[in-house]
């Protein structure tokens, strides 16, 4: 179970990564750089908790869910 959620998280973790909420409107993670390349996870899980941490509660588990999943959401969220 652990193991198909991480794969969830990491499968939704390409491209753009856009969150939204009424406090902040709309805010975009990239994951891959200029080159066509993939950021390292760490850089990209960075910058997740950046912008997770401009959230209210509702909007984390939202934006979330949204992104990994209702099974992955609680391992992202860690």
């Amino acid at each position: 179970q652990a193991g198909t959620a991480m794969r969830t998280m990491l499968t939704n973790l390409t491209g753009e990564v856009t969150f939204v909420g009424d406090s902040f409107g709309e805010l975009t993670v990239q994951t891959v750089k200029t080159d066509g390349s993939m950021r390292s996870l760490g850089d990209i899980l960075t910058d997740c908790r950046e912008e997770f941490s401009r959230m209210s509660d509702s909007e984390k588990a939202a934006n979330a869910e949204a992104l990994v999943g209702k099974n992955a959401m609680s391992g992202f969220l860690a």
